[in-house]
């Protein structure tokens, strides 16, 4: 959990200087970049489905299956934490 965090600020500070660089607004980088990685967190978790498809996918798989799918995901969720923040403070306070 701590290396996410941690992955989500290097990307952070990547995508601080490469705005920075190519003259871009920041906080359209950080928006955009936050949002790819919790549609990909939705997408890997099963929570954008309907109720149906999600029974029908958790009563087949195993519940290590089923612990990688949520560790994954809330892995994805803490490495947008920083670009979250990178956009709330590029777009609000800056």
């Amino acid at each position: 959990m701590v290396r996410s965090f941690i992955a989500g600020v290097i990307i952070a500070l990547i995508i601080s200087i490469i705005g920075i660089a190519i003259k871009f607004s920041v906080s359209q980088i950080f928006f955009i970049v936050s949002l790819v990685i919790i549609i990909l967190a939705v997408l890997v978790s099963g929570f954008g489905v309907s109720g149906d498809r999600i029974r029908a996918n958790t009563s087949n798989e195993t519940k290590e299956d089923r612990n990688w799918r949520i560790n994954f995901s809330r892995n994805l969720i803490i490495l947008s934490i920083p670009s979250i923040i990178g956009f709330i403070v590029s777009r609000y306070l800056l």
